[in-house]
């Protein structure tokens, strides 16, 4: 299998990780690293906003003698890359996005795509026209636990899906991370994407409720209800004001109410560690760090991302279509809690 070479623009707490993963994957050559802030590159790993609300492991990084830049031009314009990783800020999606695919990269770009429903559709015809691949990082479709219930759901074993919960609520200080962007594009898409993975169905009615207790820009509480065809109603929370002394920084359950069966599913930790270090829940699912590496669903969406690239397909787990779906249904969302 040839190499792809890549360049990754965005080096904070998860561009880090996508390099971690990168880095072990023998068919990728990391071409060039590109951030705004050159420091933030080549300070190792060390404790980040993210590492007070998430179960962190630590790991090493050798960037070798890859070449640093400050931006997505400088980057393009100096190194031969085949494809671009986008791991900025939510904001920034749209425009390193468009720069890359207007230079004919195709891209891997974190979720959410892009934070308005135009800028989805508009990111798609430029990479048409261009012939540019486009992969958004909706990791909980690669996570083992999802996997298997969308399993289940295709051989028909939960029956006919009648209706759905989510919730996925946060410590407040996680809302200065993650609140940067509205959180029906930052937490709630993950939710809305599964919504619309589990049922396969069109979404035809909308309702959104948002509260702003932390008195930020974005808001603090939101509750969506999504209703799909054949009378599915889903319903989507999301909180920041979990309690601080929750010791795996978030929780998340869903809860899928079918004809045959009801499955639920939660992030309680499944280890516990006590030893010198205090009480740990190490991360099993996600980015787990064993022997130095990262393992689990942020590796297994890579690698899938990047043999598409390299046989010049499109994603059958995560198609493009399906994900500016959930665009455009976060960007209504987020207009009718204005109203």
């Amino acid at each position: 299998m040839d190499k792809l070479k890549i360049g990754i623009v965005g080096f904070g707490w998860f561009g880090k990780k996508h390099f971690k993963v990168l880095q072990n994957i023998g068919y990728v050559e990391i071409a060039g690293i590109a951030d705004k802030n050159i420091e933030n590159i080549i300070k190792s790993i060390e404790k980040s906003p993210q590492s007070e609300f998430h179960v962190e492991e630590e790991f090493k990084i050798n960037l070798g003698d890859i070449p640093l830049y400050k931006s997505v031009e400088e980057l393009i314009s100096r190194e031969n890359v085949n494809a671009i990783d986008v791991v900025v800020d939510e904001d920034n999606h749209y425009h390193v996005t468009k720069y890359a695919l207007e230079h004919k990269k195709d891209i891997i770009v974190e979720k959410p795509f892009v934070t308005q429903y135009k800028h989805a559709i508009e990111l798609r015809e430029i990479a048409n026209k261009n012939q540019c691949k486009i992969f958004v990082g909706h990791i909980l479709r690669f996570d083992r636990r999802i996997r298997y219930i969308k399993d289940l759901i295709n051989k028909g074993e939960i029956g006919e899906i009648r209706y759905i919960s989510f919730k996925r609520n946060f410590q407040s200080k996680a809302h200065l991370v993650y609140g940067r962007a509205n959180p029906f594009f930052s937490a709630m898409i993950h939710d809305i994407d599964l919504a619309l993975w589990f049922t396969g169905k069109k979404v035809t009615n909308m309702y959104a409720f948002t509260k702003y207790l932390l008195n930020r820009k974005n808001p603090d509480v939101l509750l969506a209800i999504l209703e799909f065809e054949n009378n599915i109603l889903c319903r989507i929370e999301n909180i920041w004001h979990l309690s601080s002394s929750c010791p795996y920084g978030f929780e998340h359950e869903l809860c899928i109410y079918g004809s045959k069966a009801t499955v639920i599913q939660s992030n309680t930790p499944i280890i516990e560690i006590w030893g010198e270090r205090g009480v740990r829940y190490p991360e099993l699912f996600f980015w787990p760090v064993i022997e130095g590496n990262i393992e689990g669903a942020l590796k297994d969406e890579l690698e899938h991302f990047i043999k598409c690239i390299l046989e010049n397909k499109d994603s059958d787990i995560v198609p493009l279509d399906e994900v500016i779906e959930t665009i455009r249904i976060a960007d209504t969302l987020s207009n009718i809690a204005k109203r």
